[in-house]
């Protein structure tokens, strides 16, 4: 039905305005007309959603978000290299973005913004070593990292990554085997599950039971990249701020933190 209402006034806009200036009053009131009652829905049901469970579930979002958030603050005080440092700043956007989006009950949208989060900072991992490969990204759009090779890379580069992260593996917390699979299947939206199932724009706002699972997979995702970064980098160990080293007190043994932060690194 709304497919049909976006073709008749598309219709009429290419009929009646062209080519004079685009959305006139005449325009404006014809899609008052087609959308209004639509429009008010959907904005109805944000504001239910938002007026009750909006702030729980954005202290939720930065609840689950912990362990990332305190990782992006000790890399932006310690860490940085002055290349591609736009990418933890990005990050931690995307982790705004993503409880932003959810407390409005826009869970579809919050989980791409969970993915990003995982791209970016994985990104980060590489380009900060490799100044001309970051600059060719921003002058051409070329050479810009996704998971598999910027994983590989430190796999190869790291000594002791895959040993590290296996064993973070073993003790994990989170449900999913592979956090980003499950994001990037949403993303990509070829599964019988994960295919928009949207016949309006109120169908957009999910409900409070799917807004939680959302934040769940927020902490899923940072668990995921904590232990990424604890694989990457175990020297900073003594210096990790007080929830990760908590998190991997509570996670593993006293022999297996002993072999995690013992084994080669560079």
């Amino acid at each position: 039905m709304m497919g049909l209402r976006l073709y008749q006034i598309a219709t009429a806009l290419g009929t009646i305005i062209l080519p004079s200036v685009c959305f006139g009053q005449h325009a404006l009131d014809m899609a008052s007309r087609l959308y209004g009652a639509e429009v008010d829905a959907l904005r109805a049901a944000v504001v239910k959603i938002n007026q009750a469970q909006g702030a729980a579930l954005v202290a939720d979002a930065e609840s689950a978000a912990t362990l990332l958030l305190s990782w992006l603050a000790y890399l932006r005080e310690w860490r940085l290299t002055t290349v591609a440092d736009e990418l933890i700043a990005g990050t931690q956007a995307a982790i705004i973005e993503a409880a932003g989006c959810v407390c409005l009950g826009l869970v579809r949208p919050a989980l791409f913004s969970m993915r990003a989060q995982i791209d970016m900072l994985l990104s980060w991992l590489f380009f900060r070593d490799h100044k001309v490969e970051w600059e060719r990204v921003q002058l051409e759009g070329e050479g810009f990292k996704l998971r598999k090779e910027a994983t590989g890379y430190l796999e190869q580069h790291i000594a002791g990554f895959r040993e590290r992260f296996a064993l973070l593996g073993k003790r994990k917390r989170r449900t999913s085997d592979d956090v980003y699979r499950l994001l990037s299947a949403h993303v990509h939206s070829q599964s019988a599950q994960t295919v928009p199932n949207i016949a309006d724009l109120r169908s957009l706002v999910r409900s409070k039971a799917v807004c939680h699972e959302c934040v769940k997979i927020q902490g899923e995702v940072s668990e995921y990249l904590s232990d990424v970064l604890v694989a990457a980098m175990p020297e900073v160990w003594p210096d990790l701020p007080a929830p990760i080293t908590a998190d991997l007190q509570g996670r593993l043994t006293t022999t297996e933190r002993s072999k995690l932060f013992n084994q080669p690194h560079r």
